[in-house]
């Protein structure tokens, strides 16, 4: 009875919030409608992608047969690198905008060798990446014979910087093939690598001033990784190396002029 009550007071509140964001988002366009000419614009976005990871992919899927002779055993290969994006932008002219880009890329990848018996976690590989992006870009709009349809290209060259990123390996040493100096191994990504994007896409303008957008694209970036000298990677003989994340993407936004 008490789950209940709970479930329904929840679905009450989430009613609530719902109308509240409703009325606030109409009278957001009731009051920018009165606005004739709109200069600027805000766009929220999400995206999934595909990521190359180059060498790092290999340690990664490997790890268990390097680093503990486990040859049966592969880790999961990491391909994507989902995120969001806050585009605000200045119409300069009619058909291009200038634009400051902040993205925020997370993608965590884990994997556990249990004891078959009593499931018992034996090695666990986890490995998050988490990028934050910042970068000015400009974009060009093209005409088409429907109005409220705009397609568009556009290029951004900016800075990344890891929040949060590593890859760690935590292994229970009471099994015999796990030395107790490699029961725990982390590497700590940090600090600031370049990159860009270059996409395409359409905005669709369902009011005057907001609409949806869909896009694609392909990101370039490519940043160090710096392995510890001593423990486990250092036994597997891991080498520091570059890590290619660039790769294509694609998504869809809300937008709004103003």
């Amino acid at each position: 009875m008490v789950q209940s009550s709970d479930s329904q007071m929840m679905t009450v509140n989430l009613q609530k919030k719902f109308l509240l964001v409703t009325v606030v988002f109409l009278f957001f366009i009731m009051v920018v409608e009165a606005k004739t000419k709109k200069d600027y614009k805000l766009e929220i976005r999400g995206f999934y992608g595909t990521a190359n990871f180059s060498e790092f992919d290999e340690y990664y899927t490997d790890v268990f047969s390097y680093g503990f002779n486990l040859q049966e055993y592969k880790g999961t290969a990491i391909k994507n690198l989902p995120g969001i994006d806050i585009i605000g932008g200045w119409f300069v002219l009619t058909d291009i905008i200038i634009y400051l880009r902040i993205s925020y890329y997370y993608f965590e990848n884990i994997d556990i060798i249990e004891n078959s018996v009593n499931k018992e976690s034996i090695i666990k590989s986890t490995a998050i990446f988490s990028f934050l992006y910042g970068a000015p870009g400009i974009r060009f709009y093209f005409d088409l014979p429907w109005d409220n349809f705009m397609p568009f290209l556009g290029i951004d060259a900016g800075i990344f910087k890891h929040k949060g990123s590593k890859w760690d390996i935590t292994a229970n040493p009471s099994y015999p093939f796990v030395s107790t100096e490699y029961s725990v191994q982390s590497t700590e990504i940090e600090g600031f690598f370049s990159g860009g994007n270059f996409e395409i896409g359409i905005d669709w303008r369902i009011f005057d001033c907001a609409g949806i957008s869909l896009f694609g694209g392909f990101r370039y970036a490519i940043f160090k990784l710096i392995f510890p000298d001593n423990g486990l990677f250092a036994n597997a003989h891991y080498d520091d190396t570059d890590v290619d994340i660039s790769g294509f993407y694609g998504g869809c936004g809300i937008d709004f002029y103003f």
